[in-house]
């Protein structure tokens, strides 16, 4: 089992996320409601299922996965391992924060993992792999938050605090800088983790993420930039959060939205729900639980790692010193 690559470099799976360029209501219609899932499209995520862990632990593609269908229209952001996230995310709540996540937790303890990857496949929690976790199971611990009642401005100016203003207002001029929101850059990823990589929403967010840091780093050393996946059930969408002096802050690399301060990593999980709703018609009531993780769960390599698509991005950003978009230590 392959399970050192860890959390964050581990997770490179697909999970076939949809990122939609922001439209006005007569441009983008009314939302789509989905129907409760059918027994077959369980039934199909768990075949689905069996075929990604045999590849994940073995890093072999299983005869006849890439002849894999599903056979009713299951929306293009669909995750198939959504159902089992959903059971333990409610079975492990006591265990998991606002910093310390679902899919932290399951890459934390084997049993739980071995459990995870059983249920997805069977749909069942029988014994040996059903297993009660003590107090003393890992966790992290929640970041300070600013006093109750912070909420995002519409202008930097209004900010009294002297260093968020100024981060507030770098932030802005970053994100405008980076080239990257409204660029002709969106490409699909493949449908399975082996696939080629695309550059959708999290790749435009990994690579927000990484100018962010370039950016910001040398007049605010202690910046933290991360990512926040959201699922709605058969869609979704990948933002950057930025966490600084006990404030958060959201941003939206395709469209180059920024919002914050917020005083926790609630709040910011609330305003990312509202932006969602803003820009992208995000439902507020779907049958598979619209729900809030850390990190994309399936997604094929980086984008910078596949030579066609790292020159593609470079071009059509027309870049001049690409390495700000990708991590220091990726030697092209």
């Amino acid at each position: 089992m392959r399970t050192s690559r860890g959390i964050h470099g581990l997770i490179v799976m697909m999970v076939l996320l949809l990122a939609v360029v922001p439209a006005t209501a007569e441009e983008f219609g009314e939302p789509v409601w989905w129907p409760e899932p059918t027994e077959l499209t369980i039934e199909e995520c768990q075949e689905w299922a069996s075929y990604y862990w045999e590849w994940y632990e073995t890093g072999i593609i299983p005869p006849g996965a890439d002849r894999f269908e599903f056979s009713e229209p299951v929306g293009s952001g669909m995750n198939p391992l959504q159902f089992s996230l959903v059971v333990f995310e409610d079975l492990y709540a006591d265990h998991l924060t606002d910093d310390y996540e679902i899919w932290e937790f399951i890459m934390d303890e084997p049993a739980i993992y071995e459990a995870f990857k059983h249920h997805s496949i069977t749909g069942e929690l029988d014994a040996p792999y059903v297993l009660v976790i003590g107090n003393d199971s890992k966790g992290k611990k929640k970041k300070p938050g600013l006093s109750p009642g912070l909420v995002p401005v519409d202008s930097c100016s209004s900010i009294t605090d002297p260093i968020l203003r100024a981060l507030c207002e770098r932030l802005h001029r970053g994100v405008g800088d980076s080239r990257l929101p409204y660029s002709p850059c969106y490409q699909e990823d493949g449908s399975w983790p082996w696939s080629r990589p695309g550059f959708d929403c999290d790749d435009y967010a990994d690579a927000m993420r990484w100018w962010l840091q370039y950016y910001l780093r040398g007049e605010f050393p202690d910046v933290e930039i991360g990512k926040l996946s959201l699922y709605y059930g058969r869609s979704g969408h990948v933002v950057n959060y930025i966490y600084l002096n006990g404030a958060y802050w959201l941003v939206d690399a395709q469209t180059g939205e920024v919002r914050g301060p917020y005083g926790s990593m609630a709040e910011l999980k609330a305003g990312a729900w509202q932006l969602m709703r803003d820009l992208y018609w995000a439902p507020d009531y779907d049958p598979w639980l619209k729900r809030t993780w850390g990190w994309p769960i399936m997604e094929p390599s980086p984008w910078y790692t596949d030579p066609e698509r790292r020159q593609e991005i470079i071009d059509r950003l027309r870049l001049v010193d690409p390495t700000r978009y990708w991590p220091p230590d990726f030697q092209p």
